[in-house]
């Protein structure tokens, strides 16, 4: 077989091979669940966590005790190991939940990157003031999805997760949380909130994601081989063309 033969076939094999990727579909688990509840009341405020606690609970209760009224509002976190999907590209992703039980009214559950650690989210820390940097970067920060709906006691539904979920959990590369709360609290004395199990049996969250993982290498070896063959026999014809 000729040089110029030879670049042709291993030209045509490393197209098919840098075009080879691998279009997969994959529900996970989470990992770990749960919320941080911020207490206000007319003398103080303050914020906990219940690490075994993995209701996901979201939104404003008021609360009474010894004729005094306060709010207590709650806002929930997610945790998912993307190991699998590492380094792929991630084309689509769904978080699904159940309401379980809720105020029945339309509200706007947002679901956001969470910059504290996995660690310290899960097991916080015993000071209500690191707590409450926590319960804040549970809603700061880049958005991943909004959810404006009337929910109802009971619904599954399906949040879709944004570009930038995307990227930030296809280089993840392990565990991974959101954090999510509701936007539309109101001032009033009306209870407002979703997720509250009311000691039901909680469904475990899923993240459903669609992504496609490339294998560039053995095309961008069989493209340097082309490029060398490619030169040398240019070389060798120019060679050959030369007049003695």
């Amino acid at each position: 077989m000729s040089i110029f033969r030879c670049c042709a076939s291993l030209a045509v094999l490393s197209l098919l091979l840098v075009g080879v990727v691998q279009a997969e579909s994959l529900t996970i688990e989470a990992k770990d669940m749960g919320y941080y509840s911020k207490t206000t009341m007319p003398t103080m405020t303050t914020v906990s966590h219940v690490p075994d606690n993995q209701y996901y609970i979201a939104g404003k209760l008021w609360e009474e005790s010894s004729g005094v009224s306060y709010t207590v509002e709650y806002r929930n976190f997610f945790v998912f190991d993307l190991s699998s999907v590492a380094d792929a590209t991630i084309t689509s992703a769904k978080l699904s939940l159940n309401t379980l039980w809720t105020s029945e009214g339309t509200e706007t559950f947002e679901l956001y990157n969470v910059s504290t650690s996995v660690s310290e989210l899960t097991t916080p820390p015993s000071d209500s003031d690191a707590r409450n940097v926590i319960f804040n970067d549970l809603a700061e920060g880049t958005v991943y999805a909004t959810e404006s709906r009337l929910f109802g006691s009971g619904d599954d539904i399906k949040i879709t997760l944004n570009g930038d979920f995307r990227v930030a959990a296809g280089s993840a590369n392990g565990l991974f949380a959101i954090g999510g709360a509701l936007t539309t609290l109101s001032d009033s004395t009306n209870n407002q909130f979703v997720f509250d199990a009311r000691d039901l049996p909680l469904p475990t969250p899923t993240l459903t994601v669609e992504f496609v993982k490339s294998v560039p290498e053995p095309g961008t070896f069989v493209l340097l081989l082309v490029g060398a063959a490619a030169t040398l026999a240019f070389s060798r014809k120019r060679l050959w063309r030369r007049p003695r």
